[in-house]
């Protein structure tokens, strides 16, 4: 998982205020409830030391709406007295949470989120496409129509010569409406890049489509049921479609994750396992995807300083790197926050999966003679189909 979207915290300095509460709205008296429920996380943040204007910054966020029926949760962060993160959850957080220190708590978002991918969907036929960019929250990060400007769409049965040129005026309006879709979806890949791209439509169409497209978008495209644009499919069957395409998209980047992650770690390369060899890694910004065991009832915790590489298994380690007042914090957020500060990925694995040493492991962008290496890790299942 990506974590760029969260790259705008990276800039703020603590301390974050933190809070993570259910705000489901399923029955008449929920928001009340809700309410109820943030006053005592009010109270918790005062004894924490959270400013008045800190808490204030918070309070509308905090018992608003979040736009959805049903369970639902919120993750709000704040930093300088200002709110700076208001996350709505599709599933209330594992535990609520109320904290001030040094570092963000984003795990539940990572967690919520952990399911989700980045996608275009391309709604295709043969005048046009609807193209809309997903963002890994689910939400609408762009629409686009596209209108081929050529009009001649349809064949007509018949023969002649006369026929078989309008036939080939079909065929050439088709490939040119195509290759005005393949240059709109090239210009979205480039912008938002998307983990993958579904395409619905008849045949004729997608084939047209696919080959007017760059190879490097090629490499992403992924053909879904549909009908296609203007088709009279219901949401409901699109949505079912775009769902289990996405689920396994996941399964297979997973699973060749953990077959990188094995292959190196049979090579004694480029892969660590074990808390005290990823945070090293993680405070020489070695980490390009970390592997991890979802634990939310995990009491770990690690050190860490004002900055996120600042991080470390003890006091002293933290220490030695110039922190005057190091502070004990989860060891979930501190990772988090770690990756965030080096540009490193997160995948939360299944223990049946992989079998990691302290439930953590990582990729790494390099080594060197540092690097600690050690046996590669039990493999569940290796070389089996996750398909």
């Amino acid at each position: 998982m990506r974590l760029e979207w969260l790259n705008h915290l990276v800039g703020r300095s603590g301390p974050f205020t933190t809070v993570a509460l259910d705000a489901t709205r399923d029955a008449p008296d929920s928001a009340h409830e809700i309410e109820l429920r943030w006053a005592g996380h009010q109270r918790r943040l005062a004894s924490l030391g959270a400013s008045p204007r800190t808490i204030a910054a918070m309070d509308d966020a905090a018992v608003a709406p979040t736009g959805r029926g049903g369970r639902a949760g919120r993750l709000l962060v704040a930093a300088d007295d200002a709110l700076v993160l208001n996350l709505t959850l599709p599933q209330p957080p594992v535990r609520e949470l109320t904290t001030v220190g040094p570092v963000p708590h984003l795990m539940p978002a990572v967690r919520a989120f952990a399911g989700r991918a980045p996608h275009l969907l391309v709604q295709v036929n043969r005048s046009g496409a609807d193209i809309d960019v997903v963002g890994v929250l689910g939400e609408q990060a762009a629409h686009q129509e596209v209108d081929g400007d050529h009009d001649v769409m349809h064949k007509v049965p018949g023969g002649g010569w006369s026929q078989r040129r309008y036939q080939q005026r079909v065929e050439d309006s088709w490939e040119r409406n195509a290759e005005g879709v393949a240059t709109t979806v090239d210009r979205l890949v480039r912008r938002f890049a998307p983990e993958v791209v579904l395409v619905s439509g008849d045949e004729h169409a997608v084939s047209a489509l696919t080959g007017a497209l760059v190879k490097p978008v090629l490499d992403k495209v992924v053909r879904i049921d549909g009908g296609g644009r203007a088709a009279g499919l219901s949401p409901e069957t699109l949505h079912d479609a775009v769902e289990s395409a996405l689920a396994r998209h996941l399964a297979e980047r997973d699973g060749a994750l953990i077959d990188a992650f094995a292959g190196a770690r049979g090579r004694q390369r480029e892969a660590v396992q074990g808390l005290d060899s990823v945070v090293d890694a993680l405070r020489r910004a070695q980490v390009a995807q970390l592997l991890l065991h979802d634990d939310p009832t995990s009491d770990a915790t690690l050190w860490v300083g004002d900055k996120p590489l600042e991080i470390g298994l003890t006091r002293a380690e933290v220490t030695d790197l110039g922190v005057a007042h190091p502070v004990e914090v989860p060891a979930s957020a501190a990772l988090v926050w770690a990756l965030l500060g080096s540009g490193g990925g997160i995948t939360l694995v299944d223990p049946a999966q992989v079998r990691l040493t302290g439930g953590i492991g990582a990729l790494l962008r390099w080594t060197d003679g540092s690097t600690p290496h050690d046996g590669a890790p039990s493999m569940p299942g290796h070389g089996q189909s996750r398909r």
